[in-house]
């Protein structure tokens, strides 16, 4: 069967598959038909993508029948993977997607007709690539010379707020000197006129280390050591690895590893220091003279923190240890740390000490092989990123170590042009026509896509309650979660636990995930997650009925002679509250630490009928005087549900 009949049937079936859902009274175009056609079982993490460049661009293709793709099965746990939309389960299935090269238009089909390539009446593409739904392409190829185009066209889910260009990890300059509300594409459907709104966009460039070893001055020209016109995921990180192999290849993978690790927990030495927050004992410098020799990024925080001095020392038996110089036997709470098996001693005793001659001989060496604080850098990001500094450590011409400023030096040529359909429902495909190669080399994996995003922050919203005090690296603790990641990711059993940058190489960065976390968070806890969320907790279960209150008392007074405020907080269901009052033994726990700043308390009872421990009350408080404990008992016992005092 030809190309044409085979389109003709497929459009046949089509139609056919339309006239069906409207006779039944079901809309062709609703998100429950989208996601009955295009979820998916999700491949293992090491299954092959198949091609997809000759993908139709309609949602009823066979790329979604019962022959690529199995139906998904109900889950028993309530995984989110069955309230994912169509989109986002399909880029998850595709994470690993590897666009194919542009396809050229042949010399033959550019006689055969006049229209062939054209995206508008008066501009013509170079090639043109096809994109299944919920393809996610991070470094769309554009044209290899100035002014070429190639096409992308993607297949999109009309009722889904994100696009294609979302996805870019290049930065798109504003967009408000060009487009066009009303204009013909000719690429949605070959050879036919789609009415769409046009938007132009410019290569935002990137941003580059000043550690770079680069000119402020670069020249616009293609450079063929820095600008590309097609690359992938996969292809960027060959090409880093391959430079990377051929300038370290005289040296070892572990002492190369050694050494970064050590430099960047000087680092970190160097940027916090002693953690301890500064007593009265010691005289608290001025924020502005404390960091004034250290750059931060502009939303890190300043702390005020212990200014002590870092030294490394060795015990009894030769091994070497670091500790604050503030801490004594009655300061035991400043740093200190022990295990430095996986640093060069040599190396970080050296930083320490300041001794330039060793430091020195490491650094060299290292730059000779083309890495360390002495080597060119060759960190990128994107301008849309809002880190400031690189997150290595480099030498200044005045000796010192700094992070590199993250710069934009110059502009790129490529431009993005995309269009979409006034009429998304009918034609669920969006163009982007790539001009113009870039001049600079592909920014990294910073952010995520938003589809990916979408995923995980419908993962995070299945810990609900947990979600209060979670962390990048308690989420991956936590079995629900992981649970849940394994069915998303279609984990083998046979395999390790995924971690989360199985899913995008961007969530490898713990602050990235600690900010999705925290936007998930923010519209559960509104108030925070302290005393003020605590109280609007309260407040909010006041409205609850009766027996499903379970934050009783939130109270804060003035409970010692100094003065100062305590803080206090109960909570019990009151069904506990009227078991606590027939309970004849009880038990009552004080060891709990699970808060900062908070002393936990906990009332237990021993079931025998069940052979197991209740708890019955469990309290918070920020003090343990006799008088904070007295008001305690008072309130647990006043909030009781059985109507009398006991």
């Amino acid at each position: 069967m030809t190309d044409t009949a085979a389109r003709t049937a497929l459009e046949q079936l089509v139609a056919q598959a339309r006239q069906v859902l409207i006779a039944g009274g079901v809309d062709p175009g609703s998100e429950q038909v989208h996601r009955l056609l295009a979820l998916p079982s999700l491949p293992g993490p090491s299954a092959p993508v198949a091609s997809t460049s000759d993908a139709p661009h309609d949602l009823f293709s066979p790329a979604y029948d019962s022959a690529s793709t199995a139906t998904p099965q109900a889950d028993p746990e309530g995984s989110s993977m069955l309230s994912l939309s169509a989109q986002v389960a399909a880029a998850v299935r595709l994470r690993q997607y590897e666009p194919p090269p542009a396809r050229r238009w042949t010399a033959h089909e550019l006689a055969r007709s006049k229209n062939v390539g054209k995206y508008t009446r008066e501009k013509r593409c170079a090639a043109v690539i096809d994109h299944p739904l919920g393809a996610i392409v991070e470094y769309p190829e554009t044209g290899s010379q100035l002014n070429e185009a190639v096409a992308h066209r993607f297949q999109v889910d009309p009722h889904s707020a994100y696009r294609p260009q979302h996805s870019f990890q290049y930065s798109l300059s504003d967009s408000s000197h060009g487009g066009n509300p009303s204009v013909n594409c000719w690429l949605i459907r070959d050879g036919e006129k789609v009415l769409c709104k046009s938007t132009d966009y410019g290569c935002g460039c990137v941003r580059m280390c000043s550690f770079s070893g680069r000119s402020s001055h670069v020249s616009e020209a293609v450079s063929s050591s820095s600008g590309h016109s097609y690359t992938s995921p996969t292809r960027a990180s060959a090409i880093r690895a391959a430079a990377h192999a051929q300038r370290t290849q005289d040296i070892s993978v572990a002492e190369i590893e050694v050494f970064r690790k050590t430099l960047a927990f000087f680092g970190a030495l160097t940027e916090h220091g002693c953690s301890v927050e500064m007593m009265d004992l010691y005289s608290e410098p001025d924020d502005e003279e404390e960091y004034e020799d250290i750059k931060r990024d502009a939303r890190c925080k300043l702390r005020s923190s212990c200014s002590g001095r870092i030294v490394l020392k060795r015990n009894s038996a030769g091994h070497a240890y670091l500790e604050c110089e503030h801490r004594t036997k009655g300061r035991c709470d400043h740093l200190i740390v022990r295990n430095l098996q996986d640093f060069d001693i040599d190396y970080l005793a050296a930083l320490l000490s300041d001794d330039k001659d060793v430091v020195l001989r490491h650094e060299q060496r290292a730059a000779a092989a083309g890495y360390g604080p002495l080597a060119p850098c060759q960190h990128t990001r994107s301008c849309r990123t809002q880190a400031q500094l690189c997150p290595d450590w480099h030498r200044g011409d005045d000796g010192q170590l700094r992070r590199g400023e993250m710069k934009r030096e110059f502009k790129c040529t490529a431009r993005f042009r995309i269009f979409e359909p006034l009429d998304l429902v009918a034609h669920p495909c969006i163009v982007v026509i790539c001009t113009s190669p870039h001049v600079h080399q592909a920014p990294e994996r910073s952010m995520t896509p938003p589809l990916l995003r979408d995923a995980l922050e419908s993962l995070l919203c299945d810990m609900r309650w947990r979600l209060a005090d979670a962390t990048p690296r308690r989420i991956v603790r936590d079995s629900g979660f992981m649970s849940n990641l394994r069915h998303l990711l279609n984990w083998s059993p046979t395999l390790a636990d995924p971690v989360l940058s199985d899913l995008h190489p961007s969530l490898g960065n713990l602050d990235h995930v600690a900010y999705l976390i925290d936007v998930v968070r923010r519209p559960l806890f509104p108030l925070g997650t302290d005393f003020e969320g605590v109280r609007d907790m309260y407040n909010r279960h006041l409205s609850l009925p009766a027996e499903d209150r379970y934050v009783r008392y939130v109270a804060e007074k003035a409970l010692s002679s100094n003065g100062k405020l305590d803080r206090i907080v109960i909570c019990m269901f009151p069904s506990q509250s009227r078991r606590l009052l027939s309970t004849k033994r009880l038990d009552v726990d004080i060891s709990y630490k699970g808060v900062k700043g908070w002393y936990e308390f906990q009332m237990e009872a021993w079931d025998s009928e069940t052979s197991q421990s209740v708890t019955l009350c469990r309290a918070f408080t920020t003090s343990q005087s006799a008088e904070a404990f007295r008001e305690l008992y008072r309130q647990i016992l006043s909030n009781s549900d059985s109507g009398r005092r006991r």
